[in-house]
C-alpha cells in the first residue's frame, strides 16, 4: 500500500512539473541515419489499415522508433524520436518518459506514434505534455497485444510491440518533451 501511495505521488509530481522543451538543433546536426531509422518505423505504422484515417487527418506526427519499459510493481519507460509534418519532413525531436504503478512485471520494447490532428493541438501539447493513461498489456517475444487509449480528441497514440515479456494492468503518467529542428 505504501509503495502504491509513493508511486502515485511520483506520478503526480511528474505530471505537475513544468513542461519541458529542449533547445532547438540546427537541421545540419540531425544525423541522416537517425532520420532514416525513424522513417522506417513510420513506414511500419503506415502498413496498418486501422491507422489510415489518422495519417490522412494528422497535421503533425511524432514517432518513437524504440521505447523501452521495465516493471516490477513500479514501471519506468523511455523513448526518443522525431516529429514530422504532413510531408514527412522532420520539424522537431522528442523524448517520452513514463512512470507507472499497479500489478506489472517484465520488460518490453515497442514503437509509438502520436497523431496531432491540428498544428494547434501539437503546440498546446508541447506546452502541457502530461497525461494519465490506463493500460492493459500482454507481450511475449515479438507477438503481443496492446491497447493504449487515446487521451484527447485531437491527439491519438498507438503502439506496436517489438518484443519482450510484460504483464500489466496499471495506471501511468507520461511526460513528453519537444525541441525544434531549425
Amino acid at each position: 500500500m505504501i509503495r502504491l501511495l509513493l508511486t502515485s505521488m511520483l506520478v503526480a509530481a511528474l505530471l505537475t512539473a513544468g513542461a519541458c522543451s529542449m533547445k532547438p538543433i540546427p537541421k545540419e546536426e540531425l544525423a541522416e541515419d537517425k532520420v532514416s531509422g525513424v522513417l522506417k518505423s513510420l513506414a511500419q505504422f503506415k502498413k496498418e489499415e486501422r491507422l489510415e484515417p489518422f495519417f490522412e487527418e494528422a497535421e503533425v506526427i511524432a514517432v518513437y522508433p524504440w521505447s523501452f519499459r521495465g516493471a516490477n510493481g513500479v514501471g519506468l519507460a523511455y523513448g526518443s524520436g522525431l516529429v514530422f509534418d504532413r510531408q514527412d519532413t522532420p520539424i522537431g525531436y522528442t523524448r517520452m518518459y513514463q512512470l507507472s504503478a499497479g500489478p506489472q512485471v517484465g520488460a518490453q520494447a515497442y514503437r509509438q506514434v502520436l497523431f496531432f490532428r491540428t498544428r494547434e493541438a501539437y503546440e498546446k501539447f508541447t506546452r502541457s505534455p502530461g497525461e494519465f493513461a490506463g493500460q492493459l498489456n500482454a507481450a511475449a517475444t515479438v507477438v503481443g497485444w496492446a491497447a493504449t487509449p487515446s487521451f484527447h480528441h485531437d491527439i491519438a497514440l498507438f503502439t506496436q510491440l517489438r518484443g519482450g515479456l510484460l504483464l500489466e494492468a496499471s495506471f501511468s503518467g507520461h511526460r513528453y518533451t519537444f525541441g525544434a529542428i531549425e
